[in-house]
């Protein structure tokens, strides 16, 4: 018992008229952000590594905000979270 003439370019076109009618609707829900926030998120992250590379501190430095807050959570030997 093997597979029926003609069933597996049914099933391709199945699977193309199916990729046809969802891919309009699936890349318009793809795009996350625009490309200027692209560009403001990415600015922070190429200062760092270009200072970084040229060994300016001051670029580097500008990577980062002055009023950020550094945390762990973690347990203790009793398994309570701290």
């Amino acid at each position: 018992m093997g597979i029926p003439d003609g069933f597996i370019p049914w099933l391709f076109m199945k699977k193309m008229k199916l990729l046809l009618l969802v891919f309009p609707f699936w890349s318009c829900v793809v795009q996350a952000q625009t490309d200027a926030e692209g560009l403001a998120i990415m600015q922070p992250i190429t200062n760092l590594f270009t200072g970084m590379n040229l060994g300016d501190s001051a670029m580097v430095h500008s990577a980062f905000t002055a009023d950020a807050t550094m945390a762990s959570i973690g347990k203790d030997k009793t398994g309570k979270v701290v």
